[in-house]
């Protein structure tokens, strides 16, 4: 059963013999997988290079919603590949996917340009968090006005994440109540190098806390984007496995949907916190890669 026995894998040799004939298809988290911040993690090219060679399906699942997936294929100028936008999924299209199956037609959107572009490709129209007139009273909130045609609020990672935004936000889903609610993770932080940057959890969690819903999560750990996957790329789950770094949501995610999953340690999660793990706990990895970059082989790989 996914998930259920784990143990580090350290050399090239032990990589290859035990994934590369496991599995035909690899979905793969980005951040703390193929680079982390600006920096290529070492071997990752490489890596990719061997699978596509090897005639390995590639999905690339990430919860970063910042970019489209047209946007996001310029991230991976750096390994040295051009993949299929379409074999792309960032939390911005599986948002706009979600609350376009849901019949939306126009959005409140806190989330950058890459979040608002999926959303807009898909007919809805949005309003973006940015055109709130900023609070600065109670007096304030009270005079403003919701669009009874907004049937939707998505809340994804914004770096100009404002008190503004949360109330008019909350405010949305208490004067229109069958509006859909999404947000894009629970992801509490990234590790950029040797610091970590918070995620969307004071966001999403501030709407819920306000307007008394709860968000439908639509990035990683979600069954319902598994799915999708699976379904729009032909995937057999049984001979499948996700690599990430995080166990709260590249390894749920995996294990949740029946799959098997790798935890590399080149992002968020360290080896103590793995070993720490109990043996039925839902988040323990199928298999430990100290680094994505191991599946290179030798000759070009810096590990």
């Amino acid at each position: 059963m996914a998930g259920k026995s784990s143990w580090v894998i350290d050399t090239h040799a032990q990589a290859a013999l035990t994934l590369l004939d496991r599995y035909d298809s690899f979905l793969l988290d980005c951040d703390g997988v193929l680079w982390q911040g600006g920096e290529v993690v070492p071997g990752a090219a490489e890596a990719l290079q061997l699978l596509t060679s090897l005639g390995k399906r590639i999905v690339y699942v990430t919860n970063n919603s910042t970019r489209s997936r047209k946007e996001y294929t310029s991230k991976f100028a750096k390994l040295h590949i051009q993949p299929d936008y379409r074999d792309i999924y960032p939390a911005s299209y599986a948002a706009a996917l979600y609350i376009a199956e849901q019949g939306a037609r126009k959005a409140f959107v806190i989330g950058g340009e890459g979040l608002q572009a999926e959303i807009k490709a898909f007919g809805i129209d949005v309003v973006p968090g940015n055109s709130v007139p900023a609070l600065t009273s109670e007096d304030d909130f009270c005079k403003l006005t919701v669009d009874p045609a907004i049937d939707a609020v998505v809340c994804a990672f914004d770096f100009g994440l404002s008190y503004t935004k949360i109330a008019f936000a909350s405010l949305v889903l208490e004067k229109n109540p069958t509006s859909v609610f999404v947000g894009t993770s629970r992801d509490q932080y990234d590790q950029l190098l040797d610091r970590r940057i918070p995620g969307m959890t004071a966001g999403v969690a501030g709407i819920e806390a306000t307007s008394g819903r709860a968000a439908t999560i639509v990035g990683k750990p979600s069954t319902w984007l598994a799915a999708t996957i699976m379904r729009d790329k032909g995937l057999d789950p049984r001979r499948t496995c996700m690599v990430g770094d995080r166990l709260d949501s590249d390894i749920l995610f995996g294990n949740r949907s029946g799959i098997d999953t790798i935890a590399v340690l080149t992002g968020c999660t360290s080896l103590e916190q793995l070993l720490a793990l109990k043996p039925d706990s839902e988040d323990r990895p199928t298999h430990v890669l100290t680094s994505f970059g191991l599946l290179a082989p030798p000759a070009t790989s810096s590990l």
